[in-house]
């Protein structure tokens, strides 16, 4: 996990310091290979708020954390291997 710091210009008792994580997320659709993306993200983010970062739809994907289906309102685990799959149906 990589974290970036910045800050406003306002250290007294940590006011104006912002953390985020450096994730990596492969975003395929189907059975494709599919594309891998780094994103930086606010540290205590959610699967929904990447997708947000991301600009893909929660109902149109299914988000895998190491393999395992997880909800949208679970934290991100920046160490794990992160895998966006987007649903592809038709006739």
């Amino acid at each position: 996990m990589q974290e970036e710091r910045s800050t406003s210009g306002r250290d007294e008792g940590g006011e104006g310091v912002r953390v985020s994580v450096r994730v990596s997320v492969r975003v395929r659709a189907g059975a494709g290979k599919g594309v891998e993306v780094e994103v930086s993200i606010p540290e205590r983010s959610t699967y929904e708020d990447l997708l947000a970062h991301l600009k893909l739809n929660p109902v149109e994907v299914i988000v895998l954390c190491n393999g395992r289906v997880v909800p949208e309102d679970e934290q991100v685990d920046s160490d794990a291997e992160i895998e966006v799959i987007r649903i592809v149906s038709g006739g």
